[in-house]
């Protein structure tokens, strides 16, 4: 998965992730959960799906990486 640097920065609405995490999951369980998955997605691989197996684990790696950087904010 390639990241488009050069473009503008754009903004999200991030609201559905942000209820995700207050209601259902922490950022940090839900890494825990991506490097289950990543393990478990390892054992399964035949040498023919290596291709489809990189590509699936360089998404879930952007997002484990971009999860790890979420902090929660300090109420004002």
């Amino acid at each position: 998965m390639e990241r488009n640097i050069g473009q503008a920065k754009k903004q999200y609405d991030l609201t559905p992730i942000n209820e995700m995490f207050k209601d259902c999951i922490t950022p940090e369980e839900l890494c825990g959960e991506l490097i289950k998955l990543i393990f478990d997605y390892a054992q399964y691989v035949d040498e023919g799906g290596t291709e489809l197996f990189k590509s699936n684990m360089s998404t879930l790696y952007v997002l484990y990486n971009a999860l790890q950087d979420v902090k929660e904010l300090e109420a004002h």
